[in-house]
Order: C-alpha cells, then structure tokens, then sequence
C-alpha cells in the first residue's frame, strides 16, 4: 500500500489553484497599464511592486492537512503579462519538522503537473533567512506557448507564491525582475 505524503498534497493542491487562477487571468481579462507601485497586503504580511492594482480572491482550499484559506493576488497588463501573488497558512504540525526545500520542492512539481511545464532552471534562495527557491519553465496557455517564471518562500508556516507568467518572445525580463525583487515580508 502507498502511504501519502500530507504535505505534499498541501502543496499540490494549493499549487494546482494558484496556477490555474494564474492560466485564467492570462487568457481573460485585462487591465489597464499604468506606473509600477506598491501592493502591500496587512493580512498577508507582505508588500510587492505591480503595474496594476491587483484582483484579490479567497478560496478554501481541502488538503490533507485540512482546509487552507489560499489568498490570490492577480495583476494583468494590457500585454497579456500576469504577475501573481499568494500567500496561505499551514498547519504548524505540518511545516514543524519538515525540510522546508522539500516543501517548496513539492509546490514547484505541482505548479509544473498541474501546467504541464517543462522545467528551464531551479534554484535554491534565501528571503531574510528564508528558505526559498526560483524555477522557470516552458507552459502552454491558451494553445500559445508561455514562459513561468516563479520565487516561492516558506515563512514560519506560511508559504508565499509569487508567480510571472508571459506568452513565449513577449516576456518582460526588466519587469518580471523588478516584481521578484520589490517582494518584502513585514514583520509580523
């Protein structure tokens, strides 16, 4: 018999509602392109530049650690380039005494089943002490090929998601950089 991971569940199933709330905004909607300036969210204990005011939603999401609130942030520009920004809370009981890479590990294989993205590059980083990794991959949205470019960090138990994602010869890399390093964590 094969035993679950719980944790890895968590993280699929948060990662599949992220990535496809990012694929969504991508194909839909659009906003107006207006100056970078900062998004903060107090709930969310984090602060991150964006060129459009973002479309919050909530969602409940069943794990099998429970039911997680996954709180969204997505912002789209007239270009069809999607920056988004996540955050949701684990049950301490699942992060306590878990690697945290392995953790961030599982919601990157998700983020990448779920897009059935082929990985480009991955790496470990640190966010004030933070354990954290980048990876790109090659996605398909809409039927057009797109580039994911994505920094995710664990925080205590909390896990942040920040995603860019753009159709294949129109990526941004300037704006793309400046979201991914504008993302701060306030001190809670």
């Amino acid at each position: 018999m094969t035993r679950r991971n719980p944790r890895l569940a968590v993280a699929f199933r948060l990662t599949l509602s992220l990535t496809l709330a990012l694929a969504l905004a991508l194909v839909l909607g659009s906003c107006s392109e207006g100056g970078w300036r900062e998004f903060s969210s107090e709930d969310g204990g984090f602060s991150i530049l964006l060129p459009v005011q973002p479309e919050a939603q909530t969602e409940t999401v069943a794990t099998g650690a429970g039911e997680i609130d996954l709180n969204l942030f997505i912002a789209e520009t007239e270009e069809k380039t999607a920056y988004f920004v996540s955050y949701a809370d684990y049950p301490r009981s699942a992060v306590s005494e878990a690697d945290p890479y392995a953790i961030l590990a599982g919601a990157r294989d998700a983020t990448l089943k779920a897009q059935n993205g082929r990985p480009r590059s991955d790496y470990r980083l640190r966010l004030g002490g933070h354990p954290g990794i980048e990876f790109t991959a090659d996605v398909e949205v809409g039927g057009r090929e797109a580039v994911l470019w994505a920094r995710n960090y664990l925080v205590g138990s909390r896990l942040y998601q920040t995603f860019a994602m753009a159709y294949r010869g129109r990526e941004p890399y300037e704006e793309m950089e400046r979201f991914f390093h504008s993302f701060r964590v306030m001190e809670r």
